[in-house]
């Protein structure tokens, strides 16, 4: 069930998080621009991670061919060498954060499309398999903490998620 663009209740909320300083950031409105538009969850999970992706290798890329060069000089030996290692690793790290915000974005779809959260108002607590391309994981351990300003009301959903893997940390 999408909700309108035109809905006030999604008027009121951005509002009140305009109030509290959450909405002034330009990241914010790339991020959840899919958002303003009526659609599914999984599109939307979608369209924000390829946002993400874009935003990790933006940052992470550059700042790793640095590092990658002050480790290992004579990997990267000119400029020419340094781009096409910073496109790499702007794919890589594209790529996994994209990915990561996508299976985080689809649990939080999943857990909100069950009443459990919002019937009883209790933290929900999920430790589904990991099904991917990284053989090290074991599962992925995800709680949702069901939050309101109106106790009789869950208008906010807080999750963590964290994969598991098979090497200790």
């Amino acid at each position: 069930m999408s909700t309108p663009p035109n809905d006030p209740r999604v008027d009121e909320l951005r509002q009140r998080l305009r109030s509290l300083g959450y909405l002034d950031a330009g990241v914010d409105r790339f991020v959840l621009g899919p958002a303003t538009g009526a659609r599914r969850p999984a599109s939307l999970a979608f369209l924000s991670s390829l946002r993400i992706g874009v935003l990790a290798a933006l940052l992470l890329a550059p700042a790793a061919t640095i590092g990658l060069s002050a480790r290992m000089p004579n990997l990267v030996t000119g400029p020419r060498d340094a781009l096409v290692v910073a496109l790499y690793l702007g794919a890589f790290f594209g790529l996994a954060a994209a990915l990561a915000a996508f299976i985080a974005g689809v649990i939080v779809a999943r857990v909100s499309r069950t009443r459990f959260a919002h019937g009883n108002r209790l933290p929900r607590f999920i430790r589904p398999n990991y099904v991917g391309p990284h053989k090290q994981f074991l599962f992925i351990e995800s709680a949702v903490l069901p939050l309101g300003t109106d106790p009789e009301r869950v208008d906010m959903l807080m999750l963590f998620v964290d994969f598991l893997s098979k090497v200790g940390r």
